[in-house]
């Protein structure tokens, strides 16, 4: 396998640090699922894999048989997000760091969350497209 020179690394960080600039906290949540994930597969702290796939399967059944309760869950945390200064947006994302690294299994708990509600949105949506259409089931 061939290495990669400095330079090329060094030509690339300007990329990295003007995305990173624009997308902060989709870059902290990059960075805080890659640590997640290391923490559970290692068992760092607390948990392990078994216990983060529950975690993750048990949210994401929550999230597809009480949409509506599991959604406004989710609009608290959304909010958590808006209007938000870039020290606040530091802030938020080191903590969600520092929660993925001690305990990975809620992390992925919030993940399973937030899968189930997409799931749950893109049935509902492809049913509604579906009838739209005019298509009738056999």
């Amino acid at each position: 396998m061939e290495k990669i020179p400095f330079n090329k690394w060094k030509e690339s960080m300007p990329d990295i640090k003007q995305f990173t600039h624009k997308y902060l906290s989709e870059s902290m949540m990059i960075l805080a699922l890659i640590v997640a994930g290391f923490s559970a597969w290692k068992s760092l702290l607390f948990g392990g894999i078994g216990v983060t796939l529950a975690f993750l399967v048990i949210g994401a059944i929550l999230s597809v048989f009480f949409p509506v309760q599991m959604d406004n869950v989710l609009k608290h945390f959304y909010q958590l997000g808006f209007k938000r200064h870039k020290i606040s947006e530091v802030i938020v994302g080191v903590c969600t760091i520092a929660i993925a690294l001690v305990f990975p299994f809620i992390f992925f708990g919030i993940i399973g969350l937030l899968a189930g509600s997409a799931y749950h949105y893109f049935i509902n949506y492809a049913q509604k497209s579906n009838n739209s259409k005019g298509h009738r089931a056999a």
